[in-house]
């Protein structure tokens, strides 16, 4: 595969990668292909990564510190998803400083090598292996008469970096990763995404059907030939939504309500946190998501609204035939909202019926009444008549005996258990005249599949946030997790390890 000598090229049939890996597969077998495959990333991972250890690095970079290059050694590691991780990246930094700090050669007056420690850098540096960048630095510099250096990554940018440390007094740095087989994937991922973007420059230099005048054009002289700099077929910030209609009627009144009320509650973040944290047993973190994530109900709802019920919805039908489908409220909804959720889910039903054109009577969960009650205080300030919002707090089994039945309630939205999302139902199906729609989100299984092509630290990341975030108390929360078994070890120990620094209890 690396040589051209795996699989011979057919012009005819390889026009799709898909093409080309099926041949291989069927004339190699798997365990070829995999070979094959370990053998480019140990090429790969010599072109892009210095050394294996800081030892090996600093081994490896005389012959460019001889040149006049320093150095500045990255330790390769994504994460430290667990205390084990934590440990190992502190030592292997720690080794690291110790090795660079003791290393003597060379007696030049290049600068002395340093490590990353992620943070960026503190003074002036340039990172790019863009000709164009690296001559406009080199012009503003002279001109501002300001000191600099430029960083190149290990493996790229030879030949420019080269011609700067000859021609020009100024000091060049390689960003070097430094780290073991096992870590390298992530970062040459990056590397190749950088390389072989049609778009990049490192990628058209190489490219022998790439005229010289195509690369040495003026970045700002080609923009300024157009017009515009805005593409025609990217709308802008104001016309993502389509066209505010603001002459008064009734959805636009009530879409504009649900953006005030999303306004205020970011007005208030800190407040519904508390109350989340106070009365539900949230995180902090868990509290800002639960006010976003009612801000954005807000929000897309108010947007749907408006293409809903604004105006008629033109359907196709016969030549001569006007088909037009208006939509309108049913009239009182009842929205029973639970406890995890307290600000977020109970926020979505209200809006959701109040867009539409009904009245609402709220009923939260009697665990976390406090917060509701703050939610509607906030919804009659945004503008909402207090005759179409009703707030009922109590015990969720007396009061849905007493309305559900009541002939006056066209709709039920209701977010909790199966079992009495199934009571309710019964009760709805009972009563006679029309049918009553019930919108019921209750619990389920979820599950994630894994497999191989996965990065394990991102991996544990999800499961985590999934299963654990407002203590599992979610209904789309992840209960199964399926992981390929070539790489089950692997995200078996970093999940117990990242599991084990979860803290439980109160927050």
């Amino acid at each position: 595969m690396l040589t051209g000598r795996v699989v011979k090229m057919d012009k005819r049939l390889d026009g799709s990668p898909s093409n080309v890996w099926n041949r291989l597969v069927k004339r190699s077998g798997e365990p070829v292909i995999r070979s094959a495959m370990n053998q480019a990333m140990a090429i790969m991972g010599k072109q892009f990564v210095l050394g294996r250890d800081i030892n090996e690095a600093l081994k490896q970079a005389r012959d460019y510190r001889k040149m006049g290059y320093s150095y500045s050694f990255d330790m390769l590691g994504e994460a430290a998803m667990t205390q084990d991780d934590a440990d190992r990246y502190l030592k292997d930094y720690l080794q690291a400083i110790e090795a660079v700090g003791n290393d003597p050669y060379p007696q030049n007056n290049a600068p002395r090598p340093s490590i990353s420690i992620k943070l960026s850098a503190l003074h002036p540096q340039l990172a790019s292996h863009n000709a164009h960048t690296v001559a406009a630095v080199l012009a503003m510099a002279k001109k501002r008469n300001r000191k600099i250096e430029f960083q190149r990554l290990h493996g790229m940018g030879d030949a420019l970096y080269n011609s700067i440390l000859q021609e020009h007094d100024i000091p060049v740095r390689i960003y070097a990763p430094v780290g073991a087989h096992k870590d390298l994937l992530p970062y040459l991922v990056r590397r190749l995404l950088e390389n072989g973007a049609n778009s990049s420059f490192v990628h058209r230099l190489v490219d022998a059907g790439t005229p010289i005048e195509d690369l040495v054009q003026n970045p700002v002289q080609e923009l300024q030939k157009y017009d515009s700099l805005a593409s025609s077929r990217i709308p802008g910030p104001m016309d993502i939504f389509g066209e505010r209609r603001s002459d008064g009627d009734k959805t636009e009144v009530r879409a504009l309500c649900l953006e005030k009320f999303a306004n205020l509650m970011e007005k208030h973040m800190e407040e519904l946190m508390a109350l989340c944290c106070q009365e539900a047993g949230k995180t902090m973190q868990d509290g800002i998501d639960e006010v976003r994530e009612a801000v954005d109900f807000c929000r897309y709802y108010a947007n749907d609204g408006r293409a809903r019920f604004a105006k008629a919805i033109a359907l196709p039908g016969p030549t001569g035939e006007s088909n037009e489908l208006y939509m309108e409220g049913r009239g009182v909804f009842l929205c029973i909202s639970p406890w995890n959720f307290p600000l977020a889910i109970y926020t979505g039903q209200i809006m959701a019926a109040l867009v539409a054109g009904n009245t609402v009577i709220a009923k939260p969960a009697e665990q976390t009444s406090l917060v509701a009650m703050r939610g509607m205080e906030l919804m009659l300030e945004a503008g909402f008549p207090a005759n179409v919002l009703q707030f009922l707090p109590g015990d969720g089994a007396r009061l849905g005996k007493v309305l559900t039945p009541d002939s006056r309630i066209a709709g039920v939205c209701f977010t909790g258990s199966t079992q009495v999302a199934r009571v309710l139902n019964r009760t709805l199906a009972e009563r006679t005249g029309a049918i009553v729609p019930l919108i019921a989100e209750t619990g389920g299984q979820n599950a994630m599949i894994v497999d191989s092509s996965a990065l394990p630290e991102q991996v544990v990341r999800d499961v985590v946030q999934s299963a654990f975030a407002s203590a599992g108390q979610c209904c789309s929360a992840l209960r199964v997790l399926y992981v390929q078994q070539d790489v089950a070890d692997r995200m078996e120990t970093l999940l117990a390890g990242a599991m084990n620094e979860l803290v439980v209890g109160n927050p």
